[in-house]
C-alpha cells in the first residue's frame, strides 16, 4: 500500500509540472504567434444604375436638309417664307415649297430619304419615334423609306381624306389638285381613301380621286400621251389644247394645272396674254416623275384643223 501511494506521487511530482509547462506554451503561443481570423468585413451595397431612359414612342424628331437645288423654300407655321438652305433641320408643322427647277433632299430618321421635287409644296405633320406624317399640297414626292420596326411612314393629301402609308418601300406621290397617284418601285404601300384601302406593290400605281375609294393599282406601263392642238378661232385665244394622260398624271399648261378627268382627257383653252404671246407650253409629268414638255405654236393651226403630237415620257428615277 505504500509502495503504491509512492508511485503516485512519483507520477503526479513528474505530471504536475508537465502540465504547467504546457500551460505556459499555449499562453506564450496565442499572445505572441497566433492570430485569430479578422471579422469578415462588412459589405455595403453599390447604389444601383439608373435604367437607360426608354425612347418615347412620341418624342419629337427632325428632318435633315441634305441637299437643295434651284428655288426652294422654309416656312414655320404662320410664317414668313425664307431661303432654305442645306445642313439645316426642320420640324414638325414646318412646309416646303420648291419652285420651277427646285429640289431638296431630306433625311427622314436613320436611313430614309424624302426628295422634295419641283413645283411641290409638302407640310411636316408628325416626327416621332413612331411616325412619319406628311400633308401634301400639290406637286410629287420621291421616298425612299426604310423599315424601322414598326414605324410608319404617311403622306396625307390636301383637300381630301386620301392618305399614302408604308413601313418600307421605295415610293412616289404625285397629287395634282383633284387626285392623289401613288406608284411603287418596291415595296408595298397602302393607298387609303372613302374607308377603302388598296395595296400598292412592286411595280403598280393606283389613283385616288377627291371624295372617291382609290381605284384598282395596275401595272406601270410605257407611256403615250397624245396632245391635240387647234388653231385659236378668236383673235383673243393662242390655242386650244386638249390631250388624253394616264389618269393620276399631272398637265400644266402654260403653268396652271389642267384638270384632268377620271378617264386623263384634258382641254384647255389658252388665252392671248399678252398681245404678243407667241408659244404655248404643256408640261406633262407622271408619279414616277417621268416627264415631257412641248412648245406649241400660237395660231399654227389657225385653219381649225387638228394636229396630233405624240409625245413619250422619259423615266426620271426617284432619289436613291
Amino acid at each position: 500500500m505504500a509502495k503504491s501511494k509512492s508511485r503516485l506521487r512519483s507520477v503526479l511530482e513528474v505530471a504536475i509540472p508537465a502540465l504547467l509547462v504546457l500551460a505556459c506554451a499555449l499562453v506564450v503561443f496565442r499572445r505572441s504567434v497566433y492570430e485569430p481570423p479578422a471579422a469578415a468585413p462588412q459589405v455595403t451595397a453599390l447604389p444601383a444604375l439608373p435604367a437607360s431612359p426608354a425612347v418615347r414612342a412620341d418624342a419629337p424628331e427632325e428632318a435633315v436638309v441634305l441637299s437643295v437645288t434651284g428655288p426652294v423654300q422654309r416656312a414655320h407655321a404662320n410664317g414668313a417664307w425664307a431661303k432654305l438652305l442645306a445642313g439645316e433641320r426642320l420640324k414638325a408643322d414646318e412646309s416646303i415649297r420648291t419652285g420651277k427647277g427646285g429640289s431638296t433632299d431630306l433625311r427622314i430618321g436613320d436611313k430614309s430619304r424624302l426628295s422634295v421635287t419641283d413645283s411641290t409644296q409638302v407640310t411636316i405633320r408628325e416626327l416621332t419615334h413612331a411616325v412619319h406624317r406628311f400633308k401634301l399640297d400639290r406637286g410629287r414626292l420621291a421616298v425612299d423609306y426604310k423599315p424601322d420596326g414598326e414605324r410608319v411612314l404617311k403622306i396625307e393629301s390636301e383637300g381630301s381624306d386620301a392618305v399614302a402609308e408604308t413601313t418600307g418601300a421605295r415610293f412616289s406621290v404625285l397629287s395634282s389638285g383633284s387626285t392623289i397617284a401613288v406608284a411603287t418601285e418596291t415595296g408595298s404601300v397602302n393607298l387609303r381613301a372613302a374607308g377603302q384601302v388598296v395595296a400598292i406593290g412592286e411595280g403598280r400605281q393606283a389613283v385616288a380621286r377627291k371624295d372617291e375609294a382609290p381605284g384598282a393599282a395596275l401595272a406601270v406601263l410605257p407611256v403615250k400621251l397624245l396632245l391635240k392642238v387647234a388653231g385659236a378661232d378668236t383673235q383673243d385665244l393662242c390655242a386650244s389644247v386638249s390631250g388624253q394622260a394616264d389618269p393620276g398624271s399631272e398637265v400644266l399648261v402654260d403653268g396652271v394645272p389642267a384638270q384632268v378627268d377620271k378617264a386623263g382627257h384634258f382641254e384647255v383653252k389658252v388665252p392671248r396674254r399678252p398681245a404678243e404671246k407667241k408659244n404655248v407650253l404643256v408640261a406633262m409629268r407622271d408619279p414616277l416623275g417621268r416627264e415631257e414638255t412641248r412648245t406649241i405654236p400660237c395660231g399654227a393651226l389657225g385653219d381649225g384643223n387638228v394636229d396630233d403630237l405624240a409625245i413619250r415620257w422619259k423615266k426620271r428615277l426617284v432619289a436613291q
